[in-house]
């Protein structure tokens, strides 16, 4: 199973070579977002320059894998996580422990094309879809 974050629905919906690549060789039955990456890619979307044409293609992608709600389950994990990272003195935002812990919670790996920011994150299964 994949979560797929938002970078990787962003450079899928830019038709960017590997992820497009490896999104049309995954099921998307084995794909998922979290609703954590959907709202940040409504927000994107929003400030999209091509504007409705941009919302329009993120809802035909949305449609096409289950978008998993964030639970109690994952915002244990997302704490842990930022406790972790702010204990080792790094600094990480508050989206991407959510993001991470919502694939962790589903026992998925998490495809991203920004594999700096995640490697950090312990017990995190990744899959880099900025290469080929």
């Amino acid at each position: 199973m994949l979560h797929l974050d938002t970078s990787t629905v962003i450079e899928i919906l830019r038709l960017r070579k590997n992820a497009l690549l490896k999104f049309e060789l995954t099921s998307t039955a084995e794909m998922r977002v979290s609703s954590i990456v959907v709202a940040e890619l409504w927000a994107g979307a929003q400030l999209a320059p091509e504007g409705s044409r941009s919302r329009a293609r993120l809802e035909t992608l949305l449609s096409l894998v289950e978008i998993v709600p964030f639970n109690q389950d994952a915002a244990k994990i997302a704490g842990q996580i930022k406790f972790d990272l702010t204990k080792r003195g790094l600094q990480i935002g508050m989206v991407d422990p959510l993001i991470a812990a919502a694939a962790i919670a589903d026992g998925a790996s998490l495809a991203t094309c920004d594999i700096k920011h995640f490697r950090r994150i312990k017990g995190l299964e990744l899959a880099d879809w900025s290469k080929a």
